[in-house]
């Protein structure tokens, strides 16, 4: 049984309007066409330099930040835990907001947080956008070019691909990329994943009119638009359609009542089909990306993914 903070969550979602926003394929065009006219910031907030030393640089085309955690990433951290920084891990996170929104700063506090407790160093892309050209093909080439630089760079290090919602969309099919390209077997976390961007699961429509957040039109006219040429069964598209042989352990955060939830046990189920590590962390009455809300169900799936990164070699 969700706890009482967890109750409240949905109907104070629905109060905000996100669902409003897209349970249209028209009004989620004009929204796309609105933000590209008038593009959102994507800059970290000036708070979170107390945790992490903050740098930008340029890498495959896109703005790329990286935190570093200050004091060897010790904030929260198991008693006398402490990772030398030449070993600790490089976590390439990937924010969601259905391949139209901007990184916000609830994600950057989060990425921030990482890294204070974990003491991995996070690097952030800023890659293109639906309704500024990006498209799937591209971007998720995009992505796998850098983790493989970057672990050309210091291959010492373990690498993480971690996304959440349309990010966890990128993370699984750029480590897929990776590994057709040769590259390493990176640990996959995905906090409520889109990963069949068909929206068409069985499950998935049941699921849909009890969540307070994801509307099925909206999702189905951001996924047009990302696709751009390729099929919606293309595994760039949609990673579920992966084998998932050679890829690393992988680590599911979702929500009972987020209509991805149903995704997530697609691929828990091919997992254990495979025999593939992965672990589903799942939450009762759980919303869209929950680990980032102050619940004690968010709080246990962030210390879960804590520990996960932590314990990567």
């Amino acid at each position: 049984m969700p706890s009482l903070p967890a109750f409240l969550l949905p109907p104070v979602i629905r109060l905000t309007g996100r669902r409003r926003r897209s349970r249209s394929t028209e009004a989620t065009r004009a929204r796309m066409e609105a933000m590209h006219r008038t593009p959102a910031p994507f800059e970290p907030p000036a708070g979170i330099a107390r945790d992490v030393d903050v740098s930008r640089e340029d890498a495959e085309g896109m703005p790329v930040f990286r935190l570093r955690p200050r004091g060897g990433g010790t904030r929260g951290a198991v008693a006398g835990e402490r990772r030398d920084p030449a070993s600790a891990p490089v976590v390439v996170y990937l924010h969601g907001g259905s391949f139209t929104n901007e990184i916000v700063p609830t994600q950057w506090r989060y990425a921030a947080g990482l890294a204070a407790r974990t003491g991995a160093e996070i690097v952030v892309p800023i890659y293109p956008l639906a309704q500024d050209g990006g498209r799937a093909g591209e971007v998720v080439g995009r992505i796998a070019a850098l983790a493989a630089s970057i672990h050309g760079v210091d291959a010492a290090r373990p690498l993480v691909l971690l996304g959440d919602s349309a990010g966890g969309t990128l993370a699984l099919a750029a480590a897929r990329v990776l590994r057709d390209a040769g590259g390493p077997a990176a640990p996959v976390v995905l906090i409520s994943p889109a990963l069949d961007l068909a929206f068409d699961d069985p499950e998935a429509l049941r699921l849909a009119p009890r969540d307070p957040w994801l509307a099925l039109p909206g999702l189905h006219a951001t996924a047009e638009r990302w696709r751009g040429a390729l099929p919606l069964g293309d595994p760039r598209v949609s990673p579920i359609h992966a084998p998932l042989t050679g890829l690393g352990p992988i680590l599911i955060a979702s929500g009972t009542r987020d209509l991805l939830n149903a995704d997530a046990h697609r691929l828990a189920a091919a997992a254990r089909e495979a025999g593939h590590p992965l672990e589903l962390v799942e939450a009762p009455g759980g919303v869209h990306v929950f680990p980032f809300f102050p619940t004690a169900d968010g709080r246990a799936a962030r210390e879960r993914i804590d520990a996960f990164v932590r314990a990567t070699r």
